[in-house]
């Protein structure tokens, strides 16, 4: 390539030389003698000012010139037309020339650039070797600045180790973090619904505690109430003081009653009377008294309640009232004997003696208003 170049510029000089020495010519053929070059000047001289108009008007239509002469070169068919104008013989045969010297100048160019391949080959294998000798002295013989700067890289990746270990660390914790926040949370919302849990459980501990402590004042109050009772002497004040007591099949003490072991229990407990357990056998452990004639204190009798014959016994309380240990549902209460479902059962009244038993008369006469007994546990 550079050969070819070298070529190219060696022609284009040659071309310009000829043309300047082919111009001079013409100049001094076209001039002639001196005189004839003076009558030239003098006639140049005559029509300067002509020719200068002539170029003003030619400046004032250059452009339009111009642009149709550039028109007329652009066009395609004009093209080879100015190329083969411009060639003339002169330039064909310096041409021809050049094209038989060709070969020797490339041959000379060649040998040329191979020389100054095998210059720039040595160069660079030198260059080379002085930059691998200089590595090895390095790595020999470190300067200072270098081992200052290694030391520097090394402190640097280093750093970058411990930064990219603290994040790392700082992600695992983090999501460690996350973790227990979110068991955190978790157990204190289980921990506020046990608390919730145990303040219901404890308001209602409380409300029972309350009541039992209520009950239990009542139940002492009562206690109280049916102790003086008993103490007092009156069958009628005990038995209403054991109003609300419930209703025990069988029962003979405060903890419950059925019907004839209410009237033993006060009998026994507040006139020192022993009388028997059922209320057939009470029935016929009394003195017979008529309705109109019963005192307070007195026992009344009734049939066919919850089967046939005396079935349930109560103590009359006067003005028509008796207490007794009704049922399961109302325990012991005091009711009317003019309530329809007592007045048509009602079997009479009995009033016990000191002794607690009835002569063979009153048996006898208690049979006879009594009609058919049947012997029986005491149950309502």
């Amino acid at each position: 390539m550079k050969g070819t170049r070298h070529l190219a510029l060696t022609k284009l000089t040659r071309i310009l030389a000829t043309g300047v020495a082919a111009t001079a010519a013409l100049l001094w053929t076209a001039a002639g003698s001196p005189a004839e070059a003076a009558h030239h000047s003098h006639r140049s001289h005559d029509k300067s000012s002509s020719r200068a108009a002539h170029r003003s008007h030619k400046a004032e239509s250059a452009p339009k010139h111009k642009s149709k002469h550039e028109k007329h070169a652009s066009k395609p068919e004009n093209r080879r037309h100015h190329a083969d104008a411009d060639r003339s013989s002169h330039s064909s045969r310096h041409a021809r020339r050049d094209d038989e010297n060709a070969p020797r100048h490339a041959h000379k160019m060649s040998a040329h650039e191979r020389r100054l391949e095998q210059r720039h080959e040595r160069l660079a294998a030198q260059h080379a070797e002085h930059a691998n000798r200089k590595a090895a002295h390095a790595r020999k013989h470190p300067s200072a600045h270098e081992q200052r700067l290694a030391d520097h890289e090394a402190r640097l990746a280093a750093r970058e180790k411990r930064i990219a270990e603290a994040r790392s660390e700082r992600r695992s914790h983090s999501r460690h973090n996350d973790g227990r926040d979110r068991r955190i949370a978790a157990h204190e919302r289980r921990l506020a619904a046990h608390n919730r849990r145990v303040a219901i459980l404890e308001e209602r501990r409380r409300a029972r505690f309350a009541r039992s402590l209520s009950r239990m004042s009542a139940h002492q109050r009562k206690v109280a109430v049916e102790n003086e009772a008993l103490h007092s002497g009156s069958v009628v004040q005990a038995a209403q003081a054991f109003e609300g007591t419930r209703y025990r099949f069988g029962g003979t003490s405060r903890s419950g009653f059925d019907c004839s072991g209410f009237t033993r229990y006060i009998l026994g407990n507040t006139a020192g009377v022993e009388i028997p357990r059922t209320a057939v056998e009470q029935y016929y452990n009394g003195k017979p008294i008529d309705r109109d004639d019963m005192q307070p204190g007195d026992l009344v009798f009734f049939r066919n309640t919850y089967k046939p014959g005396i079935s349930h016994v109560g103590i009359y309380v006067g003005d028509g009232k008796f207490v007794h240990a009704a049922n399961s549902h109302k325990g012991v209460v005091v009711e009317h004997l003019d309530t329809p479902y007592y007045a048509h059962r009602f079997a009479g009244a009995r009033r016990v003696t000191d002794r607690g038993k009835m002569t063979d008369s009153e048996s006898d006469q208690s049979v006879d208003d009594s009609g058919s007994s049947e012997d029986g546990s005491d149950s309502n």
